[in-house]
């Protein structure tokens, strides 16, 4: 990721080893397949609506410091293509499994376009050396199978995702908790297919002073 000006930059990839399906909700029934494996590549670009006053970075990687409190409106787009393998065969399932593994074992994919958009504010204390920052952004997607293909028809997801970071961006020392919810709903091989990503994280640092070059434009 690489923020310049108003914008950020982002691309990546994102795995998952194994699928859950959901049998019944009432009863928490799973069934689980370990030889499932889903992968997506996607690129991402944020305009940053306020950016004279509100530093992303200030509010997420602490990097630079916001000496105000501000908040912004935030619009990315993102292209992203995904695609489920079946690493292993068919017998080490049921026979009630088939038609769901038979679609697996097509390989199915898709590419589809995330318009996401949202709102968050950096609530700063003491010049700025204290921050909180929540948000929430959300919003729609297109969807396009690509194999199998199933007409030309384009099909709608819905995604969003809430955000919480806190910590102290001191002139030497810095730490920040990160936290993060985001959902996404898919309609994929004939059915309703969501992704839940949750997860939390501190990061704590020293500031080794100002190099008179970047490296590689970046550090």
């Amino acid at each position: 990721r690489k923020t310049y000006n108003q914008f950020l930059f982002e691309a990546g990839t994102n795995k998952y080893e194994g699928l859950i399906l959901k049998v019944d909700r009432r009863q928490r029934d799973y069934e689980y397949y370990d030889d499932i494996n889903y992968r997506s590549y996607f690129t991402r670009v944020t305009y940053i609506f306020n950016a004279e006053k509100f530093s992303l970075n200030a509010a997420r990687s602490y990097s630079v410091l916001q000496a105000k409190s501000a908040g912004s409106f935030m619009v990315s787009l993102s292209p992203f293509f995904q695609r489920f393998t079946l690493k292993g065969g068919f017998n080490e399932y049921e026979s009630s499994d088939s038609v769901f593994l038979s679609e697996i074992s097509k390989k199915p994919s898709s590419v589809n376009l995330l318009v996401n958009g949202g709102y968050t504010y950096n609530f700063v204390f003491d010049g700025g050396e204290w921050s909180i920052n929540p948000g929430l952004f959300m919003g729609p997607a297109i969807e396009k199978n690509l194999y199998p293909k199933e007409g030309a028809s384009l099909k709608l997801i819905a995604n969003y995702q809430l955000v919480l970071n806190g910590g102290y961006n001191g002139q030497n020392f810095y730490f920040h908790v990160n936290a993060s919810y985001n959902s996404n709903n898919y309609h994929f091989m004939k059915s309703k297919m969501s992704i839940h990503n949750r997860g939390i994280s501190l990061t704590c640092g020293y500031r080794m002073g100002k190099l008179k070059e970047k490296i590689f434009g970046v550090l």
